[in-house]
This record gives structure tokens, sequence and C-alpha cells, in this order.
């Protein structure tokens, strides 16, 4: 029961959990993100209109961002696991 007094079914909202946990997981993605020297103005995807000069990330700052990405991807199925672990734990408590 939740603090309404409606009851809730476990499992079905465990796998909802688990099934947004995956979902999110898959979203994540590098976008690139434009900012004008002169306005600060950020775009994302595509420099901004006027843009006269556009200096790309080195390979250095993507080969970082692609790391970090890894590692959020990494954490979201560790959060997965760890919520089916429970969820499992809890089946069987209840039976």
């Amino acid at each position: 029961m939740n603090f309404h007094g409606e009851t809730i079914n476990t499992s079905s909202t465990a796998s909802a959990t688990e099934a947004e946990i995956a979902s999110a997981s898959q979203r994540l993605a590098l976008r690139p993100y434009f900012q004008s020297q002169n306005t600060g103005q950020r775009v994302w995807d595509e420099p901004p209109s006027g843009a006269s000069t556009i200096v790309y990330a080195s390979a250095e700052a993507r080969k970082m961002a692609q790391a970090q990405l890894e590692e959020m991807r990494a954490t979201y199925a560790q959060a997965a696991s760890a919520r089916r672990r429970e969820r499992q734990a809890e089946e069987r408590l209840l039976s």
C-alpha cells in the first residue's frame, strides 16, 4: 500500500521501473552543442545561424565524453540489475 492507501502491484511496478531504466540507458546519446563567442547563446546539434567560425571539440574531448557516456550506461545497467535482485528477494520473502 502506498501512503494514499492504494494497493500497489509490486511486480508490475518493479518491471516498469526496470524497463524505464533500460529505456533511459538506451536513450543516452552524445549531442553536440555550439556556443556563440559573441552572445554566449548555446544551440544543440547545429551552429547558431550566422556563425562565421566553427571550432569543434578536440578528439580528446570527444573521447572523454564517450567514456562518460559508457560509464553512465553501465551505471544504469547496474541500477536495473540491483532493482531486479531486490524484486527477486522480495518475491522470495512473500512466497
